[in-house]
């Protein structure tokens, strides 16, 4: 959830740095450097080894963090918009 959260964040100042490139893209680049080194850190930290079904959970927490980053900042920048304008 953190890494999920910390990469929606990232790829919206990602979004106003570079305009031009398409969010997807943004995210995925996000993603790929937020999720995968967040979760390399988290094994060396906990000392987890580094085996195949490990580094397959890294491939797979790297796209539940994409699609969390894709998609969550942008709903919950709808939801607050739409509590703030239903005042």
């Amino acid at each position: 959830v953190i890494l999920t959260i910390a990469s929606g964040l990232v790829t919206q100042v990602m979004k106003k740095v570079a305009p031009k490139m398409p969010t997807n893209i943004t995210a995925l680049i996000d993603a790929i450097i937020v999720g995968g080194a967040g979760s390399v850190i988290a094994y060396i930290l906990l000392g987890i080894a580094f085996t195949p079904v490990g580094i397959a959970a890294i491939a797979l927490m790297i796209g539940a963090v994409y699609s969390g980053s894709i998609v969550g900042y942008d709903k919950v920048k709808q939801t607050i918009e739409q509590i703030t304008t239903a005042k």
